[in-house]
């Protein structure tokens, strides 16, 4: 990958393989960012509208964190957040838990009083109960297969279709 990537003259920044987290924050401080948009590899469905709604709402509050995740307002693999370099800083010097290190923004959520976290409004989107659209099986690969495959461009389908489509299959 970092070979293909550079073959595009794209930047690749590598670091400590059991700490994702110190690489997200150090990625962010070579890039020179003061926040990033972090959505996980196993969603491929994510609409670019519910990345572009917690985009905007941090744009406009600032947070050390916006997410569609706390609480959830989309199914498993639709999740975005915005994260403040400046606050990630801070929750990597305060922890050496692994999970934490593992799972970028799960110190955030564990303790909510100490940040500052905004939710992005939901949306009025129908969504199946038990829906799960990130990719962590191979039955859930099947099924996100199976919902691509129905969508008329799964790379930039909207929420609405997603759920409609879901909804029938799971229906």
């Amino acid at each position: 990958i970092t070979d293909w990537a550079r073959g595009f003259g794209l930047p690749v920044h590598r670091g400590p393989a059991e700490d994702v987290a110190q690489r997200c924050l150090d990625a962010a401080r070579n890039a020179g960012w003061q926040w990033f948009l972090r959505v996980s590899g196993d969603s491929p469905l994510i609409a670019p509208e519910a990345v572009d709604a917690v985009a905007d709402f941090y744009r406009q509050e600032l947070p050390d964190i916006a997410s569609n995740v706390f609480p959830r307002i989309h199914p498993p693999g639709l999740s975005a957040e915005a994260v403040s370099v400046a606050a990630l800083a801070r929750l990597l010097a305060e922890t050496d838990d692994p999970q934490d290190r593992e799972h970028v923004t799960r110190g955030f959520y564990a303790k909510p009083d100490r940040w500052r976290i905004t939710a992005v409004p939901p949306t009025d989107i129908f969504w199946p109960q038990g829906l799960h659209l990130a990719v962590d099986t191979p039955d859930d690969l099947a099924f996100v297969r199976i919902l691509a495959d129905r969508l008329k461009d799964p790379v930039t389908a909207s929420l609405e279709e997603v759920a409609k489509q879901a909804a029938r299959l799971k229906g």
